[in-house]
This record gives C-alpha cells, structure tokens and sequence, in this order.
C-alpha cells in the first residue's frame, strides 16, 4: 500500500501535466480543454484535502473520467492508481 506522500507525489504529477498541453497519448483518450481544466480543479481540491487531513469518501477516479470521455491514456492510468491506494487508507474495510 502507498503511503500519502506517494499518493500526493502522484497527484502532484497530475497537476503538473494538466497545467500544460497534454501529450499526444492522452489526447487521443478522450481529453478536451473542459474536462482538463475541470479535472485540473478536482485533482488541486483533492491535494487540499488530503493535505487538510479531511476524510475522504469512496471514489472511482476513471469512472468520474469516463464520464467526461476519457477512456484511456496515462492519466487515466495514474489515476486509477491514485483511486485504488486512497480508498485503501480512508476505506480499508471495502
């Protein structure tokens, strides 16, 4: 299991790549200018939250993903990672 520091490394690399042009590679997974900047917002809420100490709920990061059309690439990758390891600190019982 990933400790929070590793998850915010993560999280940290998100938000870098988002603030950016995204890479070739995401692209084609569905991206668009609204669900980048609407997930550049998710992932800095998500870095205050956790840095605040607030409780988590239970989350499916690419889930949320897909809604906005993206089906693939790195980042959504990463993102399932980032889902998996919190849920397992804030929800080990699940």
């Amino acid at each position: 299991m990933a400790n929070k520091e590793t998850i915010l490394s993560k999280i940290e690399e998100i938000i870098q790549t988002l603030s950016g042009n995204l890479p070739p590679s995401d692209i084609a997974g569905g991206w668009t200018q609204e669900s980048q900047m609407a997930l550049l917002e998710f992932f800095q809420q998500l870095k205050s939250k956790i840095l605040a100490g607030e409780k988590l709920r239970y989350m499916s990061i690419p889930r949320w993903m897909d809604q906005w059309g993206i089906t693939a690439g790195p980042l959504i990758e990463k993102a399932a990672f980032i889902s998996l390891e919190l849920n397992k600190i804030y929800h080990p019982e699940s």
